[in-house]
This record gives structure tokens, C-alpha cells and sequence, in this order.
């Protein structure tokens, strides 16, 4: 398959793979308000925010996407240079959504607040399909 966006050929298996990887590290970037450490109210907020991530790509929802990451995100899609700020990152996404339907799956995960700060782990598995 030919890359849109670098002109390289790579496997459908490598994206999936990378787009997964940068989602991963995305993570700690999301918009959460975290207080104390470790409540079970505010491990539900963070699921919260990571529902709403799920629902926005699997719905193809680049609009939704400033709602989802913070104003001052830093996102670092495959092989491009690193995007900074929530509306960039909407129109990457809407880009993305225009050539393919991605199919996100979350796995598993694992939320540690420390203060102020809160740390999420997930594993999952992305399907990225080419629109006809």
C-alpha cells in the first residue's frame, strides 16, 4: 500500500502498530482533573476520558478530538513531524478519517494517580481498514 503521507510503502500491520504505540503514549496527555491519590472516582474519570477516546476514532469523529486531548496536546503521529495543539491534531484525525475506518479495541489498563498526576497503562489493538 502506498503511504498518503510519507509516499513509502509500509504494511497495514506496521500502522496499526504505530498508531497504537503513539496512542499509548497519549495517554498521560489526556484531559483529566485529578485531586487525591487513587480514588475510584477519579480512576472512573480517567476511563471516562479513554471511552471517549475509543468512541471518537471508532466513529471516525475528528471533531470530537479537542474535546478528548488537552489544548496544549503534543502528538506524534507515524513517521510525521509532532503536531502541537488540540486543532492539529483534529485535522490530522480528520485527514485519517477520511481515507480509512479505524476499528480501536482497549484491552486491558492500569491507572496509578500520584497526586496531581495520573499515569495510565493500556494494551489494545487497532484495525485500520482503507475506505473504498
Amino acid at each position: 500500500m502506498l503511504d498518503e503521507w510519507g509516499g513509502r510503502e509500509r504494511s497495514m500491520k506496521k500502522q496499526a502498530m504505530k498508531f497504537l504505540a503513539n496512542s499509548l503514549v497519549l495517554a498521560g496527555l489526556l484531559t483529566v482533573n485529578v485531586s487525591q491519590a487513587g480514588t475510584d472516582e477519579e480512576v472512573a474519570a480517567i476511563a471516562a476520558v479513554r471511552d471517549a477516546e475509543l468512541a471518537t476514532v471508532n466513529e471516525g469523529n475528528a471533531a470530537n478530538v479537542a474535546n478528548v486531548y488537552a489544548a496544549d496536546v503534543e502528538f506524534m503521529p507515524p513517521d510525521e513531524p509532532t503536531l502541537s495543539g488540540a486543532d492539529a491534531v483534529a485535522a490530522w484525525h480528520a485527514a485519517v478519517f477520511a481515507e480509512y475506518d479505524l476499528d480501536l479495541q482497549y484491552t486491558a489498563a492500569d491507572v496509578k494517580v500520584f497526586g496531581d498526576w495520573a499515569v495510565e497503562q493500556y494494551a489494545g489493538n487497532v484495525v485500520i481498514t482503507p475506505k473504498a
